[in-house]
């Protein structure tokens, strides 16, 4: 049994926050509220002093959110995006100078491939014995 005070923090943690998240800060809450009652606290004083505890709902979610892992990695897709994009469209538009036998364009030309074997370099491949 819990007080409806803790009821309702914890149908705002629900509502704003992944299931998990809402689940395992919901927990905590239950905790510290089971913790007080066993302390000798009555239903109410104890729903205050976990909530008290615990801290106002808007700052708890905001800092959930704020440490998001996904957060950081969305906001570093959101710098970049633009950027990448850019290179591409640049990439696409300008002229191709270098053309392939099957006519694909290259910005740069083909590596070659070196080699130590001087029959290779004579156009004698399979008589080197690498």
């Amino acid at each position: 049994m819990t007080s409806p005070q803790i009821t309702g923090y914890i149908t705002g943690l629900r509502r704003s926050l992944p299931g998990p998240v809402a689940d395992e800060a919901a927990d905590g809450l239950t905790e510290t509220y089971q913790q007080h009652l066993a302390a000798g606290a009555s239903d109410h004083q104890a729903a205050r002093a976990a909530l008290a505890d615990f801290g106002d709902l808007a700052m708890v979610v905001a800092e959930y959110t704020r440490q998001a892992p996904g957060r950081r990695a969305a906001r570093l897709l959101l710098a970049s995006g633009p950027a990448a994009g850019a290179c591409w469209a640049a990439n696409a538009t300008l002229p191709c100078t270098l053309r392939t036998s099957t006519g694909s364009c290259h910005s740069t030309p083909p590596l070659r491939r070196r080699t130590s074997c001087p029959a290779a370099r004579r156009s004698e491949a399979n008589s080197c014995p690498l």
